[in-house]
């Protein structure tokens, strides 16, 4: 559904209301919005692409992005290595050495000290093809730091994407099986904005119910995986 025709469906729930467009319109963002950060949706993925540079270590990621899922190196035409991701803990107090912009070789590190200093004498700084990476403050940041070898390579980007405002005309980003479900939140929130309060109640236990519904369909997709197992051990980045 177009924003028009999602605003229209929750003027409809709260009786005609016309005196209130901009925030009905405001109320299906709000909700497209909220639909977005409870799960990372399929429909909210993309693949990106970046080219290496030479001793370049910083790249920026797209705009709204909230996290990158995995990353893929395209070490020569249709040859892919995938990426080690790093925590930005380990990253900040491992890989650099006291707020330095400079990357070291910890290729040999085997512990890190109760500090968070590593576990030898770095020396040395580490380029090559990068096998691990670090995404923090709207940048990927590489390791190691790539040589004049991997200039103009293609890194592959896996990443959820926060979906922009729409407007009246605009398609809503999350595709037509989530209508009913923005439009349930958003229903509530203005149901909450006119002091409904047991009619806002109302719409966000329906659209609790839509977001179950909405779960278990993304889970039918083929090629659903699991992102966890009954011991809750993380199956994929």
């Amino acid at each position: 559904m177009t924003g028009t025709e999602l605003a229209n469906r929750v003027k409809s729930n709260i009786g005609g209301r016309t005196d209130k467009d901009t925030e009905i319109l405001q109320a299906v963002n709000d909700a497209i919005a909220r639909i977005s950060c409870l799960r990372r949706w399929a429909v909210n993925e993309s693949t990106e692409t970046i080219a290496l540079a030479t001793d370049t270590a910083e790249y920026n990621l797209p705009t709204r992005t909230k996290a990158v899922i995995g990353a893929y190196l395209e070490r020569s035409s249709g040859v892919f290595v995938m990426l080690e991701c790093i925590s930005t803990f380990r990253f900040d107090r491992i890989f650099k050495s006291g707020g330095s912009t400079l990357q070291y070789d910890v290729s040999g590190v085997t512990g890190d000290h109760t500090d968070g200093s590593p576990a030898y004498d770095r020396t040395g700084i580490r380029s090559g093809e990068p096998d691990a990476y670090c995404h923090f403050g709207g940048q990927l940041v590489m390791y190691p730091i790539p040589s004049s070898s991997q200039n103009g390579l293609s890194v592959y980007l896996r990443c959820s994407i926060r979906p922009a405002e729409i407007l009246t005309a605009a398609e809503s980003p999350l595709g037509d099986e989530f209508d009913r479900l923005v439009v349930a939140y958003a229903t509530a929130d203005m149901c909450a904005l006119l002091t409904l309060w047991d009619d806002s109640m109302g719409w966000e236990r329906r659209a609790a119910t839509l977001l179950r519904e909405a779960v278990q369909e993304e889970r039918a997709r083929p090629d659903w995986t699991p992102r966890a197992n009954a011991a809750n051990t993380p199956l994929i980045p």
